[in-house]
């Protein structure tokens, strides 16, 4: 009795298991369409228990001290302020002009939801909700504020919660902090974000040199301005001299004298500048914990932690940094003759340093030791890096650099903005990188799709596209016109892990089944993307004018602009060349996919074709497109009987057999009759008619062998397709057992 009721106990948690991940995968197929319940239910699949840490509260409270309450005013040296010159007049109305409900309207949508709530546990959803209601007492509160020039204490306190970035969990340094701020004050500080936003470039108080935080600009730009100036010197056998500066918590350590000096730099004075100081006077933070938050401490130093004005505010900072630099520089870089010459490039606070001689860098890096102690800021040697891009070769003995009295390392490569630059400025070197954080990403998809029951292509596809092809496809607007055969390798493993087939399987068979086309088609129209990106931008935009310089020395050599030409020119678009540029980009885009596919079609077809590998593949199908068989079939074994029977991969001798150097068999090992092929095995082996008669012929309706294994394999109806796996499946576990005791076989026959 107990041995009975323990077994039905277990075949009942197993049926319950079963039944789970049943509903699982068939809630997240019903729910394709809709994005955010689909990503939450994936989501779920890929949730990892948090671990707990030993930290104590105080200890969490000390850390973050540490870090927010470690003002360097006194190190901050006393010098005029290198101000800019103002484009146009210095008309201060916009800013101290009164918050209008429309601004309050638009600063609302901004909210997102499912955000937590800040000290006030106000929840942007009910702001959200109540919107209509609430924009006339918010316009009265926000212009009494910027009337008054105090900003309430309430909205200058904030709740840490520290986040974990790796490596073992009881190390505070593993850990940052992220800033949960009162909602309302989020609503307030977006108006007087985007007012600064707009004078900043309005007045021209943010150099070219700064991508950071700034609308039309992204770190594509950089990353497109660097690789093409080192392209450049490397073209011409020269050398250039590029230091990675990196600041020591750059954000967190500016004092309240920095500050001030921003401040001023930008002009921000009046109304608005007032709010600001009034907001930095009493920054409070508690930080959340396990066991409830800690006590509020005042932080002294940084930027306030999750403000909307902080980015602007820094990108002031960094602005004097880089003006103190232009003005003392030497031996820059120039774009084209007669131009200005390039002697910084910043994202945020990801300094560049460049000159065409080591003198010229030494005399940059001098000027950033003044400038960094001059602001307080802290720049750390350590992780600071000097590349010489070349064409091999050693250093030479005078090819040394320092910071102050420290010397800093010359490397052979840097990551920067994500993208691996290596001395000879190497495609594959970029790819390698992407291509190990993409595999890694695959891995984790893989693990979590195991969960399921069963796994649809559709799935599959979409998160593949969402978390996987963006990895792979980062910077391809710069290297995306170059061969990109290592990032189809993280496509094809995972489309034959959808397969289920062997790594050798042939790429083009995989891309028949799955309809799915190569990725350097999305990395070539990215590169297009952004080439009708460089077209609009400003004529004093740097990438612009990058692109003007390739424009007029491919003639001589190849570069990225040539590359856009040619694409363009083997697709038919001499016009759009001609013309450098179109009408209507998505029209465009979407005209030059088309075409990319068609000839990958074309192409596609041409290999079938005239490849004896493919001889009974090309009986199936001529086209690639996604087979119904993938979909419609959810048992593992059944679809991996059909696909090994149409990619030729199954246990079949003519398919095993195939690439053997030595004499093997050929004889069908269940009949011992005739040679074992596709056509034998499905519809003549006399040891198979039973299961014949009962699963294929009921389904033929042609008299052509040919036409019936094509009738057979291309049908859109379930029950043929259940009929052909099932005849599949049983045929090839009766071959098995065959070929496994023939002496029964023989006895038989």
């Amino acid at each position: 009795m107990y041995v009975k009721r323990r077994n039905a106990y277990k075949q009942l948690i197993k049926n319950k298991q079963t039944e789970y991940r049943q509903n699982k995968t068939k809630a997240i197929v019903e729910n394709l369409g809709d994005s955010k319940i689909f990503w939450k239910q994936i989501r779920s699949l890929m949730f990892k228990p948090q671990i707990q840490n030993n930290i104590e509260k105080n200890a969490w409270v000390q850390h973050f001290k540490r870090i927010y309450s470690n003002d360097a005013s006194d190190n901050v040296l006393q010098m005029p302020i290198p101000s800019p010159l103002l484009d146009g007049d210095a008309d201060f109305e916009y800013l101290e002009s009164e918050i209008t409900p429309d601004e309050i309207r638009r600063s609302i949508k901004s909210l997102k939801t499912g955000k937590a709530p800040g000290p006030d546990t106000i929840l942007n959803e009910m702001i959200i909700c109540s919107a209509d209601c609430v924009v006339h007492y918010l316009t009265k509160l926000f212009n009494a504020i910027l009337d008054n020039g105090t900003f309430p204490s309430l909205w200058s306190k904030s709740v840490i919660v520290p986040l974990h970035k790796g490596g073992p969990f009881d190390v505070l340094e593993n850990y940052r902090g992220i800033s949960l701020t009162s909602t309302l004050s989020k609503v307030f500080l977006h108006i007087v974000n985007d007012r600064l936003q707009t004078w900043a470039e309005d007045k021209n108080l943010i150099g070219e040199e700064q991508a950071g935080f700034r609308k039309g600009y992204a770190t594509t730009d950089n990353i497109f301005v660097l690789n093409s100036l080192i392209q450049k010197y490397l073209s011409r056998h020269k050398k250039l001299f590029i230091c990675f500066v990196d600041f020591k918590r750059a954000f967190d350590s500016v004092s309240r004298k920095a500050l001030g000096m921003a401040l001023e730099y930008g002009k921000i004075c009046g109304k608005i500048g007032q709010v600001i100081k009034s907001m930095y006077e009493s920054v409070q933070c508690c930080i959340r914990c396990p066991e409830g938050n800690s006590e509020y401490f005042e932080c002294t130093s940084g930027l306030k932690q999750g403000c909307k004005t902080s980015p602007v505010i820094f990108s002031f900072l960094m602005s004097i940094v880089s003006n103190m630099i232009i003005q003392k520089g030497k031996h820059g870089v120039q774009i084209m003759a007669n131009d200005t010459e390039l002697f910084t490039l910043l994202f945020a606070d990801d300094l560049v340093l460049l000159s065409d001689t080591v003198p010229g860098l030494q005399n940059q890096l001098n000027t950033l030791k003044e400038a960094s102690d001059y602001l307080g800021l802290t720049v750390n040697s350590t992780k600071t890096k000097i590349v010489v891009f070349r064409h091999g070769g050693y250093l030479a003995a005078h090819e040394k650099w320092y910071l102050g009295n420290e010397r800093l390392e010359v490397s052979t490569q840097y990551k920067y903005l994500g993208v691996i630059l290596s001395t000879r400025l190497c495609t594959n070197t970029i790819l390698s990188d992407l291509v190990r954080r993409a595999k890694a990403a695959s891995m984790q998809i893989i693990r979590s799709l195991r969960k399921l029951a069963f796994v649809k292509p559709e799935v599959v596809f979409k998160i593949f596209d969402s978390q996987v092809q963006p990895i792979l496809l980062y910077g391809s607007e710069i290297w995306g016109l170059n061969s990109c055969k290592p990032i189809e390798s993280v496509q094809m493993y995972m489309l034959k892990w959808l397969l289920n087939v062997d790594s050798r399987t042939p790429n083009t068979m995989i891309y028949g089944e799955t309809g799915r086309y190569p990725l350097r088609i999305n990395a070539a129209l990215r590169s297009v993307k952004y080439w009708l990106r460089i077209l609009r931008m400003d004529s004093e935009r740097y990438p612009h004018k990058i692109y003007e310089m390739m424009k007029d020395s491919m003639r001589n050599q190849s570069n990225w602009a040539s590359g856009i030409k040619d694409l363009l020119l083997q697709y038919g678009f001499e016009g759009v060349w001609s013309d450098q540029g179109v009408h209507n980009d998505l029209l465009f885009t979407n005209l030059l996919r088309e075409r990319m596919i068609a000839k990958f079609k074309t192409d596609w077809m041409h290999d079938v074709q005239n490849s004896d590998r493919y001889s009974f593949y090309r009986q199936l199908k001529c086209v690639p497109y996604l087979e119904q068989y993938i979909c419609a079939l959810d048992k593992k074994v059944s679809k991996d009987a059909v696909t090994r029977f149409r990619l030729g991969i199954s246990d079949l001798y003519i398919h095993k057999n195939r690439y053997s150097s030595t004499p093997c068999t050929t004889l069908c090992p269940l009949c011992w009759e005739e040679e074992e092929d596709e056509h034998h095995f499905l519809f003549y082996c006399p040891a198979l008619y039973d299961l014949r008669e009962k699963y294929i012929l009921p389904h033929i309706v042609v008299d052509s062998t040919n036409d019936q294994l094509r009738s057979l394999f291309t049908t859109t109806e379930n029950n043929v397709m259940r009929s052909v796996s099932m005849y599949l499946g049983q045929g090839f576990r009766r071959r098995s057992i065959a070929v496994e005791y023939p002496e029964q076989v023989c006895l038989n026959v």
